[in-house]
C-alpha cells in the first residue's frame, strides 16, 4: 500500500506540468507570430495600444514568445527553472496582455488561461522536477 499511496502522491500535478509546458510551447508560437506581424505592420493587428507604437510591441511579443517556448520545452523536460521562469513569465503575460489590447478578446482569452498556468505550476507544480 505504501508503494501506490507514493506513486499517486508522485503523479499529483504532472497533468498540470504537462498542461503548461504545452501551453507555453503553442502560446510562445503564436506570440512570435504576432510578434513578426506587428514587426511587419500587417493588418492582422490594429493600431490600438495603451502606449509606445506596434514596433515596440512586436519586439516585446518577439521576447516573450522565445522565453515562452524556452519555458514549455523546461517544464515537459522536467527542469526546475522551466517552472520558475514559467510563474514569471505567465505573470509578465498578464500585465502583457493588459497593456496589448490589440485584440480584447484574445487578451481575456490569455489572462484566464495564464491564470490557469499560475494556478498549475505553483500549487500543483512539485511534479515538474524540483
Amino acid at each position: 500500500m505504501d508503494q501506490a499511496s507514493a506513486t499517486a502522491k508522485a503523479a499529483t500535478g504532472t497533468g498540470w506540468a504537462a498542461f503548461a509546458g504545452v501551453f507555453f510551447l503553442i502560446a510562445g508560437t503564436f506570440h512570435v507570430i504576432d510578434g513578426i506581424a506587428a514587426l511587419s505592420k500587417s493588418n492582422y493587428l490594429s493600431e490600438t495600444v495603451l502606449f509606445a507604437n506596434i514596433e515596440f510591441w512586436g519586439v516585446v511579443l518577439l521576447i516573450v514568445g522565445g522565453l515562452g517556448i524556452f519555458a514549455g520545452y523546461a517544464i515537459l523536460s522536467g527542469q526546475e527553472i522551466g517552472r520558475v521562469i514559467g510563474i514569471a513569465l505567465a505573470s509578465l503575460g498578464i500585465i502583457v496582455q493588459l497593456l496589448f489590447l490589440s485584440q480584447p478578446t484574445w487578451s481575456l482569452v490569455m489572462i484566464a488561461v495564464y491564470i490557469i498556468i499560475l494556478y498549475g505550476l505553483i500549487v500543483k507544480g512539485e511534479a515538474t522536477g524540483g
